[in-house]
């Protein structure tokens, strides 16, 4: 995963500011967070990190595939 992913994962989930949140909910600090996804990286995420954040999308695309669903009943 490069840091373009950590970024478009962040967006996605969070929108324009979404460093802090991406942090919070991943039990990091802000700063880590922006150490991957800086050009280039000046860190590597810790071991667990991306299953951690594609847990986040999964749960998120659970939600919105609730909401949906309800617009359409």
């Amino acid at each position: 995963m490069t840091q373009d992913l950590i970024r478009q994962a962040g967006e996605a989930l969070y929108g324009e500011r979404w460093k802090t949140a991406l942090a919070k909910d991943l039990g990091v600090s802000r700063d880590s967070v922006n150490d991957w996804s800086s050009d280039p990286p000046r860190m590597n995420p810790r071991p667990g990190v991306y299953d951690d954040l594609r847990a986040l999308l999964e749960a998120r695309r659970a939600e919105i595939a609730m909401v949906i669903e309800a617009l359409e009943a």
